[in-house]
């Protein structure tokens, strides 16, 4: 059973727990902590597999748990690592992170483009209009693997949290501070399989895709006198001298279809990546001009696939009057003038080989125009900071930035920037005026705060120690924050000061 899309729940492993444990041997007193740091937990990755062709097994499997991480022991041991959940999906699969409102979106640090090799790292907000299986919301791309053996981590495990050894100093030789794990991402995630081809077959039910993709490969898909027999994507592989192209025949596509009517709307994605498309039209058809106006106007409303190279191909054209066939192409030519047609017929084997090596040399030239764009791409001279950086209140810098091109002039143009460092550190302070709760946030300070033992004092008198340090405490004063006002950190809450 072919499935292209589905839903799934991600967890990502939870760190271990350092642990508190003080050294309890005979002949050395005092022996100090021992606590052993937690192990990290397991992440969930993606590998892209070219023997998987369907995402049906999600549909029966739709919850993802990867390990947790164990937690620390005395003697400072480290707790184990839990294992990363390898997930093969097919080649072509776009993962999407669902929000279900704008106020569930965050930005994802773990998917920035990573620097390992077979590593896909994609991170891109994508708004759509129309979700595939619910109602409207926002998705973000965070992975595409469109390689064998491509792998991207979905969602990233835990750390673990230290032990208490990890706190030792000259001035702090009993720590009785010790890390939680930190938990995993979890989130809602949608599917999408999206074929990789050479060529799509596009066209009106009926127009005769089903049997020439039987005729010219090896595929074998079902074939009736009757509209929409195709109610799945097929594949099928057509060699023409000595090359081999592979050709996506997806269900016919109506008027409407881009907004949901009949069964092609559900498959256009399978033929958004094809370099080339093939557009059959039926030559009994009343109006062939008509027709290919229909499906060039759906091919318009969705993505770009509308300026995508195309040849048009006539079917069932034996033993047809040659003025028909004639007038037929005429009409497709007032539609568009610039239109490649061709006279075929697949069950009396005519034009296809012709028809074939056009689509060769089309795919050959889009490939070529491809690597000309990428090449030129990586040819233009970067932008580079210069060496001259002060570093200003609060992490800013003032950079002096050159574009390294003869098209902008020599003069130095200042920019005020926040370094990576300084990014991380920075935090907002917000009060809700319906639970008088104050809400901080920030990527630095929410880290310290999953981390957090809010059972054990002394973890969290750590943790409004670095408040402080960070200016956190400053602000919450300067808006109002009591000694007994609550604060709300990662979804953890505690009072301002202690004993409250």
């Amino acid at each position: 059973m072919f499935v292209d899309t589905a839903k799934v729940e991600l967890k990502a492993g939870k760190g271990g727990d350092g642990a508190v444990s003080f050294r309890h041997e005979i002949y050395i007193p005092k022996g100090g902590p021992d606590g052993g740091d937690g192990g990290k937990g397991g992440s969930i990755i993606f590998k892209a597999d070219k023997d998987t062709n369907t995402l049906l097994d999600f549909r029966y499997n739709p919850i993802l748990t990867a390990e947790d991480g164990k937690n620390g022991s005395g003697q400072r041991s480290a707790g184990r690592s839990g294992k990363d959940l390898i997930v093969e999906v097919p080649i072509g699969t776009c993962v999407y992170k669902v929000s279900s409102s704008k106020n569930d979106v965050k930005q994802l640090d773990s998917f920035e483009e990573g620097s390992e090799p077979g590593k896909a790292r994609i991170s891109a907000k994508t708004p759509v209009a129309t979700g595939v299986l619910d109602a409207p919301r926002e998705r973000i791309l965070i992975a595409d693997l469109i390689e064998d053996g491509q792998e991207a981590v979905i969602a990233k495990g835990g750390d673990g949290g230290f032990g208490n050894a990890h706190f030792k100093s000259s001035t702090r030789q009993a720590p009785i501070i010790a890390e939680v794990g930190e938990p995993g991402e979890a989130f809602t995630a949608e599917l999408e399989l999206k074929l990789l081809a050479d060529v799509g077959l596009v066209g009106l039910p009926n127009a005769g895709k089903s049997t020439f993709l039987s005729v010219v490969s090896n595929a074998k898909p079902e074939i009736a006198d009757y509209p929409f027999t195709t109610i799945t994507p097929n594949l099928g592989v057509a060699t023409i001298d000595d090359k081999d192209i592979l050709i996506a025949d997806i269900p016919g596509l109506i008027e409407g279809a881009s907004e949901g009517k009949g069964l092609g709307h559900a498959f256009l994605r399978h033929v958004d990546r094809t370099a080339v498309l093939l557009h059959l039209i039926d030559v009994y058809n009343d109006d062939a001009g008509e027709a290919y106006k229909t499906i060039r106007n759906e091919l318009d409303k969705y993505s770009d696939l509308k300026d995508r190279p195309e040849i048009v191909a006539l079917t069932k054209c034996e033993g047809l009057d040659g003025e028909l066939i004639e007038m037929q192409k005429n009409a497709i030519l007032r539609e568009n003038k610039d239109a490649k047609i061709f006279i075929i017929s697949s069950s009396a084997h005519q034009g296809l080989q012709e028809l074939l090596r056009a689509l060769k040399e089309t795919i050959e030239l889009s490939s070529l125009k491809s690597s000309e764009v990428v090449s030129e791409t990586m040819s233009r001279e970067p932008y580079e900071a210069s060496e001259e950086s002060e570093p200003r209140d609060g992490g800013r810098e003032r950079t002096r930035s050159k574009k390294l091109s003869s098209s902008v002039s020599d003069t130095d143009i200042p920019t005020i920037s926040l370094n990576p460092k300084a990014y991380k550190d920075t935090w907002q302070v917000k009060k809700d005026e319906e639970s008088g709760k104050f809400i901080v946030t920030g990527e630095k300070i929410e880290k310290f705060a999953r981390r957090t033992d809010l059972n054990n004092y002394a973890s969290v008198n750590r943790l409004r120690d670095i408040m402080k340090k960070l200016g956190i405490r400053a602000e919450l004063t300067t808006q109002g924050a009591e000694p007994d006002s609550i604060i709300e950190i990662a979804g953890k809450e505690f009072t301002l000061v202690e004993d409250y």
